[in-house]
């Protein structure tokens, strides 16, 4: 997927990593309406913040702020979370959602949650990461965040489900692209007509040589064969079955 990159203030940050990337951390962003560039730019512009996260998502694109072998500060100290012990900054990758209110509550947008659970899947493959360590901001601290997947737990479970689909929209521009050029042969290919030995595909040119010299395929009046794709298969396998011998 497309990810523009702009730095994160170096005060807000660590360089490098002590330990390789085990955990996927979700938060969200606990604003109104805002963007990833938005929060991508405040954190380049502000220092000593002394937190940060590796990936910021809302509907329209993601912006990295952190590069992945870097220590975003994202966990927090607090204590409390069931996976505090084994998932540490250190050791993970921050994701921040871009939020909006909505009837007085927080709400992610559907459109950054899938493009959330797209970036998650694509760094579980980069990193051999499982299902099991993709976790919450609260999962970790207590911490409410991101507070629509604590107060509604069923968001937290479809999102994590998401992390197993696959959907066409994973295959890039190239895959797509590979794969309508082979639709468009086979279709091609079933409307082509051979009229002639010469002009049939070479798995097709002994059996179609056969039977022309036993009589059994003569053509038109101007000897065109009009021979498709589907009927060369089918003379090919009674051919191999000795149909013609």
């Amino acid at each position: 997927m497309k990810i523009t990159f702009k730095g994160c203030n170096p005060s807000n940050y660590r360089k490098g990593r002590e330990f390789p990337v085990h955990w996927i951390v979700l938060h969200f962003t606990a604003n109104n309406g805002d963007t990833a560039q938005n929060n991508a730019d405040f954190f380049a512009r502000e220092s000593g913040l002394r937190a940060s996260a590796h990936y910021f998502v809302d509907p329209n694109g993601v912006v990295q702020s952190v590069k992945d072998g870097d220590t975003a500060w994202h966990c927090g100290r607090e204590r409390g979370g069931s996976y505090y012990n084994d998932c540490r900054n250190a050791n993970s990758i921050g994701i921040e959602m871009c939020s909006v209110i909505r009837n007085g509550v927080y709400v992610i947008p559907e459109a950054t949650m899938k493009r959330a659970a797209k970036l998650t899947r694509e760094l579980m493959a980069k990193y051999h990461i499982p299902v099991s360590r993709v976790c919450r901001h609260y999962d970790v601290t207590h911490k409410q965040c991101p507070e629509p997947w604590v107060r509604n737990p069923q968001l937290w479970q479809k999102f994590k489900t998401m992390l197993t689909e696959k959907e066409v929209e994973d295959m890039t521009e190239a895959q797509t692209r590979a794969i309508a050029k082979q639709e468009i042969s086979k279709a091609e290919s079933a409307k082509k007509v051979y009229n002639s030995v010469a002009e049939c595909p070479a798995w097709a040119k002994d059996t179609v040589q056969k039977l022309v010299n036993k009589g059994f395929l003569q053509g038109d009046d101007k000897g065109k064969l009009a021979l498709s794709t589907d009927l060369l298969r089918l003379l090919v396998i009674n051919d191999r079955a000795h149909l013609y011998d």
